[in-house]
């Protein structure tokens, strides 16, 4: 049997100190197209983090697996694992990398990490529908309801009591609406559950680092770990008290208009990049913020003039720069892509059609507000000092903010959200239009 927590629908609370009981393994781990003998113990304690240990190894062994750690600056080789329990449980990782060594009386040693590795073990009963969970570190959310979906029944669990970052304090779960739903469901469950992840990281106000990914069925029960550590909370969208609206809107943007597109998912992990420096918490959102605009904004908002109405004045100043015998072909060259990008709007303007590309509401963003964002910007990417007369966090709440109602937007979300602006308080999306 497993020793694995058994799968049910509400996981077991944090009290629960063991993922993975100390289990000693044999198999092979390779490097370097050869394969050697290994032994060693793993387990898993409540920080979900595999912990290895490997039994001595031969000298011709060892001095296979050494040559692959490499140099400082330098990625090390991957090496793979496959190794059984005497009870047929298994380990399987590709991203093992070797980390440390060490030669003393009692033989040759060696250290690894891993990326992902999956530990797959056999329960003693069979689970009644498959079912898939991924886990988070450093997440609270309170009762939710469980919601039926297309490809099951979801449920979302967190702390409610509040949580570290780096500690293992909820996931999310999907089970199968019957036992057997075909062989496309893992795959469908899995793409749905990281739409999930995204969402809810939104909320949340951080990225939420998976540590661990169950998958049931049948009597097999497969676990892959995932390396990492967890991340400060710093604004969250919606307070884990009330995370049901945000869930449903989560679940209503996938199955009736398909997954949010992706980068927009990418923007907000640009704005959700964990630091302590005000400067780079601006630029980084703004560079979600530039991320969304360069990929969703529709072309003509972006252009001054119709691209078809552009084409025939830019040929005729590239003409008037080719035909000018004073310039170099350098200068010539130079002054060619700059004129190709001159149809280009700023990006205060495109950040300023957004808002009709959304349907949002101006609220706080006039074009002063607008232009003094792209100033800046420019000011800490071009010089990388922050002018004494600016008050930098009143901008970083103003970008976030903006980023915030364009996700909010994407996943159709309607409620009452968590604002920044002159200090938190919760708003209500979409802003009802005020009276004149």
């Amino acid at each position: 049997m497993g020793k694995i927590a058994q799968p049910s629908f509400k996981p077991k609370r944090r009290a629960d100190r063991t993922v993975l009981r100390k289990r000693r393994y044999r198999g092979k781990l390779a490097a370097n197209g050869q394969a050697v003998d290994v032994r060693f113990s793993l387990s898993a304690r409540a920080d979900c983090r595999l912990r290895f240990k490997f039994d001595a190894l031969n000298g011709r062994s060892f001095l296979i697996l050494a040559q692959t750690m490499g140099k400082a600056g330098q990625p090390s080789e991957r090496l793979s694992l496959d190794a059984y329990t005497k009870s047929g449980d298994r380990i399987t990782s590709d991203t093992l990398s070797l980390t440390g060594y060490r030669v003393n009386d009692d033989g040759h040693f060696i250290e690894v990490n891993y990326l992902t590795a999956t530990v797959s073990q056999v329960m003693k009963d069979a689970a009644p529908k498959p079912m898939l969970r991924l886990w988070f570190r450093g997440f609270s959310s309170f009762r939710n309801s469980p919601t039926k979906t297309p490809l099951g029944t979801l449920a979302v669990w967190g702390s409610s009591d509040g949580s570290r970052a780096d500690e293992m304090s909820g996931c999310v779960t999907l089970m199968a609406p019957i036992e057997a739903p075909g062989s496309n469901w893992v795959a469908e469950a899995d793409q749905f559950l990281r739409h999930m992840h995204q969402g809810l990281a939104f909320a949340h106000g951080a990225r939420l680092q998976t540590p661990r990914l169950d998958y049931v069925e049948g009597k097999t029960f497969n676990t892959t770990f995932f390396s990492g550590v967890g991340y400060q909370q710093e604004f969250s969208v919606q307070h884990f008290l009330n995370h049901d609206p945000f869930i449903a809107a989560l679940v209503r943007r996938y199955f009736e208009e398909g997954p949010v597109p992706e980068v927009i998912w990418i923007g907000l992990r640009w704005m959700q990049t964990g630091t302590t420096v005000n400067e780079v918490r601006f630029l980084t959102a703004m560079t979600a913020l530039e991320t969304i605009i360069e990929t969703v904004l529709p072309a003509k908002k972006g252009s001054t003039v119709p691209k078809s109405e552009f084409n025939a004045l830019r040929d005729k100043l590239v003409e008037v720069v080719d035909k000018e015998d004073g310039l170099t072909g350098d200068q010539k060259e130079i002054f060619t892509e700059r004129i190709k990008g001159i149809n280009q709007k700023p990006l205060s303007a495109k950040i300023d059609a957004l808002f009709d590309h959304y349907g949002m509401s101006r609220q706080d963003f006039g074009m002063d507000e607008i232009v003094s964002l792209v100033k800046l910007r420019n000011t800490l990417v071009h010089t990388g000092v922050l002018p004494d007369e600016i008050d930098i966090w009143d901008r970083i709440i103003l970008v976030r903010e903006l980023v915030t109602r364009i996700l909010l937007s994407e996943i159709g979300f309607k409620g009452r959200y968590c604002c920044y602006i002159g200090g938190q308080h919760d708003r209500d999306f979409p802003e009802t239009p005020q009276l004149p």
